[in-house]
């Protein structure tokens, strides 16, 4: 390894991680090597080693933990970036490897920040959506970045400029800062309604549950019918997570799924519990959902048939 360039090394963590490669002496020693090597790494294939890394923590948490590479490799980022400006590209890949592994201090936001608002206009469209979504998920991450980024975001919004994948990342992002406002909700939903037919079902379900959470500030009416257009009619491609925001509000009398759509998707949960295509996180959501509709009326046959279906699963799963 020690004979390896840095480039080759990033490879070979690229191979391994594919390949499912789970030996901790393996990964402990391409750690060691990185490290050793790192101030002499390029900053390009030092931001992708940080991407692989974050692939392989997902695919084999319980085998890496590399916190202190990253923890180590912040210092040298930060030092970069003082230094010289970085590429989009390689931002783009720092702020996901760090926020993805749960890693990051306050000091590499901040750090990050800067280069991002300086190119913020010539940054492309899925880079500063994918920014905007990971800050607002890192508790370390300031919140003013989405804040000075706001302007341009609104101005990619109104010039339709955005896929339904980005405006996705958007939506979540403003609204789980509680950044949303009227303005960015009624060019959001016109964004949406001029769009509507490229947005998949699982980024309908998204893009529901941003409108439903933020409605108090301004109520995407127009809106309603494209979504449960779109839902009646891939109903049957919707999977647990896109169905739990769905139920956002779900026993709201004034929820704004109309009754057969509402069918549609009983029916949907039925089919993915029979076929045991329910995650564990996703088994509450539905109980908590049809407890509450056996609740509100008494004799509720789906409320009745989902609390078999979840008692069967339950064996199966335990």
């Amino acid at each position: 390894l020690s004979q390896l360039t840095p480039e080759i090394i990033a490879h070979v963590i690229s191979v391994i991680t594919a390949n499912h490669v789970k030996d901790q002496t393996i990964w402990l020693s391409l750690l060691n090597t990185i490290s050793q090597k790192r101030k002499h790494i390029l900053t390009e294939t030092l931001a992708n080693i940080l991407v692989l890394l974050k692939s392989a923590n997902k695919r084999h948490s319980m085998i890496l933990c590399n916190d202190t590479f990253f923890f180590d490799s912040e210092v040298e980022v930060i030092s970069r970036v003082q230094k010289e400006p970085f590429d989009q590209n390689i931002i783009t890949k720092f702020v996901v490897a760090y926020v993805q592994t749960q890693n990051g201090t306050k000091e590499f936001f901040r750090a990050m920040e800067k280069p991002i608002l300086e190119q913020i206009a010539s940054i492309s469209n899925t880079n500063l959506a994918n920014i905007i979504f990971q800050y607002s998920l890192s508790g370390n991450a300031s919140v003013e970045l989405l804040k000075e980024a706001k302007s341009n975001v609104l101005e990619r919004l109104q010039g339709t400029k955005l896929k339904p994948s980005e405006t996705i990342f958007v939506a979540q992002a403003y609204t789980a800062r509680e950044l949303m406002d009227e303005d960015m909700l009624k060019v959001m939903e016109t964004n949406f309604i001029v769009k509507h037919e490229l947005y998949s079902v699982a980024q309908v379900a998204s893009i529901y549950a941003c409108f439903v959470k933020n409605q108090s500030k301004y109520s995407c009416q127009k809106s309603w019918k494209y979504i449960n257009k779109c839902v009646a009619l891939l109903y049957d491609l919707l999977e647990i997570k896109s169905i739990a925001e769905l139920f956002t509000d779900w026993n709201n009398p004034e929820n704004h799924l109309e009754p057969d759509v509402r069918q549609f998707i009983k029916k949907r949960v039925q089919q993915l519990l029979d076929t045991r295509k329910v995650s564990k996180e996703h088994l509450q959501t539905i109980y908590n959902i049809v407890k509450d509709e056996k609740t509100i009326e008494k004799h509720n046959l789906f409320a009745e048939m989902i609390f078999k279906s979840i008692k069967n699963y339950v064996q199966f799963l335990f």
